[in-house]
């Protein structure tokens, strides 16, 4: 049960995008002889358009496909809203890029707290009855907890999300998530 992340400029983005069509069709015929699934990462947010036009691209050949939301860019919600009615697979993250502030949340507390209405939003009846299935993607366990005690509270089943967190970062956590009986992906760089 293992998948892959790859980023959009690995497969050549920024040199053709046919031929970064091209890698990403080669990677998903890969992903589905395997009955795999296939992540595509976001990068910094003049390759969010691109990224998401990309994703779009691999996800009208293949539902074994998703993709990273950046929780600290204020379009995400946007974005979200506009991939829920194709039932898509989406990893919510925080975001690792420098951003001005006219295009990302400056403080951390606006950044959680986004991060948190995008897992909500992406785990509400709607979005869930088009098939989307939410990754949620933080080490930080305050929002962890929170996520946890919301989804409890609202019934949500435990096939419809994962948590996932990077290989060798609070392990403990990992291990508790697990034991608890928490899906939760291990990411390996």
């Amino acid at each position: 049960d293992t998948q892959i992340s790859v980023k959009p400029t690995q497969l050549g983005l920024d040199q053709d995008i046919a031929v970064c069509r091209r890698n990403l069709d080669r990677i998903i015929e890969r992903t589905e002889a395997r009955n795999n699934f296939l992540w595509i990462d976001m990068e910094s947010s003049p390759y969010v358009d691109p990224t998401l036009d990309l994703y779009r691209y691999g996800r009208s050949k293949t539902s074994k496909i998703g993709v990273a939301i950046q929780a600290y860019l204020y379009r995400s919600m946007k974005d979200v809203e506009s991939l829920i009615p194709k039932g898509c697979a989406i990893r919510v993250v925080k975001g690792a890029y420098l951003e001005p502030d006219h295009v990302a949340y400056p403080r951390k507390a606006d950044v959680d707290e986004n991060f948190f209405k995008l897992c909500v939003r992406l785990l509400q009846p709607d979005a869930l009855a088009s098939g989307c299935l939410v990754h949620i993607g933080t080490h930080d366990m305050v929002l962890v907890n929170r996520l946890k005690t919301w989804i409890a509270a609202n019934g949500v089943p435990s096939s419809e999300y994962e948590f996932a967190m990077l290989y060798g970062i609070r392990r403990p956590d990992q291990q508790a998530l697990a034991s608890e009986g928490q899906r939760l992906r291990v990411l390996i760089s």
